[in-house]
């Protein structure tokens, strides 16, 4: 078993601290805030000199990695009877962030209640959802949009 997994999975390890912790983050400088209840994470990556491309501005491919795993990793800790997977992430970049950014991922009660009305009638759920990076102007620089696919797991006896 991976070390993502067994850390997903745990009750005693605590995915809000250890994800600041995790070497590609840690070292790119991007931190994460995640709330007790799973339902929202903050996202800040600051300008470094080497997350910015030959314009100066920040590479984007940063903020596609600060977000892609997230959502999944979120709705798994909510629906812990699920495996959860990003089945598409896209990003599009709206202007050069010249500056650090952040971003908010909020699963809100009506994208809750869609992926409920679907597990009562199938296995699984797909859910999509936007949400965007801010520069310090708090001028939207991406607008990423994610689908999340959760299947609930087959339970032996």
């Amino acid at each position: 078993m991976s070390i993502v997994k067994k850390i997903v999975k745990a009750d005693n390890i605590n995915l809000r601290k250890w994800i600041n912790f995790y070497p590609l983050f840690w070292f790119t400088g991007i931190r994460y805030k995640i709330s007790s209840n799973y339902r929202t994470m903050d996202i800040k990556i600051p300008l470094r000199w080497y997350t910015r491309n030959n314009n100066g501005a920040m590479f984007g491919g940063v903020m596609l990695l600060a977000s892609d795993p997230f959502p999944a990793l979120l709705f798994q800790k909510i629906y812990p009877f699920t495996i959860a997977w990003t089945k598409k992430h896209s990003i599009e970049y709206l202007r050069p962030a010249y500056s650090s950014v952040t971003a908010r991922i909020e699963i809100d009660d009506n994208i809750l209640v869609q992926i409920n009305n679907q597990f009562e009638v199938s296995k699984s759920s797909e859910i999509s959802f936007d949400y965007y990076f801010y520069d310090r102007q708090n001028n939207k620089v991406a607008k990423v949009t994610t689908t999340c696919f959760l299947k609930k797991k087959a339970f032996t006896s």
